[in-house]
C-alpha cells in the first residue's frame, strides 16, 4: 500500500475530493514528520511508536572518482 492507496481509501470512507483526502493525508504525515524532528516520540494506538534514531555518518566512494 502505498500513499495514493491511503488516500483513496480516506476518499471511499470520508467522501468528498480527492484532493480533499490528499491534503488529509498529507496533514497526518507532516504531523509524524514534524514531530519526530522536534525530538518527539509519535505514539498512534494499533499504529505503533514512532522515534527518530540519530546515527553517525558514514564514509562512503563516488562511484564516478573513486574518492572517499
Amino acid at each position: 500500500m502505498n500513499k495514493a492507496d491511503i488516500v483513496m481509501k480516506v476518499q471511499d470512507v470520508l467522501g468528498g475530493t480527492k484532493a480533499d483526502a490528499e491534503r488529509a493525508v498529507e496533514m497526518v504525515i507532516e504531523s509524524i514528520v514534524g514531530g519526530l524532528k522536534a525530538g518527539d516520540e509519535v505514539s498512534i494506538a494499533g499504529l505503533g511508536i514512532f522515534r527518530a534514531k540519530p546515527r553517525a555518518a558514514r564514509m562512503a566512494r563516488n562511484p564516478r572518482t573513486g574518492e572517499f
